[in-house]
């Protein structure tokens, strides 16, 4: 049955989606909080950038589940990876342009990060069951499980592997443009409209 949900091109094109943005969200956070580890040198300001995405999600979920199930949900997807991407290149450009971030400037980096993955988490949900066929949808929902297991463990460290080779503007510029390419191939995914 898995097999076959692989051959969907909907469903390969939404879990690869899922993917790049759970990818890039928790390894930008990490990354984000080693940054801060080396600029400033305290266990409590880094502790504190790990932490800190538990309060939009703590305020957000409630209106993330309208919004997933009111708004397109495919143009949502779309937009949330794509303001994804304009964000974290922004950032890149600042920056590129200045030598380095400020504290203040990163906590509101990883609070903009963590809503923009609640909404389009919430999207992701409403769309799933519009794409698979009902009996196939306990294992849809596993294999996004085990995608976000697999991915929500693996950015830690793959941000520190290029925290240490590329530096913070490099993760930057490479969250940026897989953003931006993810959403483009979110485009392709045909989801029925509703009735």
């Amino acid at each position: 049955m898995k097999r076959a949900l692989l051959k969907n091109k909907n469903f390969t094109l939404l879990l690869a989606g899922n993917a790049v943005s759970l990818l890039g969200s928790n390894m930008q956070q990490f990354a984000l909080s080693l940054y801060v580890l080396a600029v400033t040198g305290s266990a409590t300001i880094f502790s504190t950038m790990l932490s800190i995405s538990i309060l939009p999600r703590i305020l957000m979920t409630p209106f993330a589940g309208v919004f997933g199930d009111w708004f397109d949900r495919k143009k949502s997807i779309v937009l949330m990876d794509t303001i994804n991407g304009l964000l974290i290149g922004a950032y890149a450009f600042y920056f590129f342009m200045n030598g380095s971030l400020s504290v203040p400037s990163i906590y509101l980096l990883v609070v903009l990060l963590e809503i923009t993955e609640i909404f389009f988490g919430s999207a992701m949900a409403a769309v799933t069951p519009s794409i698979v066929k009902k009996e196939e949808l306990f294992d849809a929902n596993s294999l996004k499980s085990i995608v976000s297991n697999l991915f929500s463990m693996l950015s830690p460290m793959i941000a520190a592997g290029l925290y240490g080779v590329l530096g913070m503007q490099g993760i930057l510029l490479i969250n940026s443009v897989s953003f931006f390419l993810s959403a483009f191939s979110e485009t392709f995914i045909e989801v029925p409209a509703l009735h």
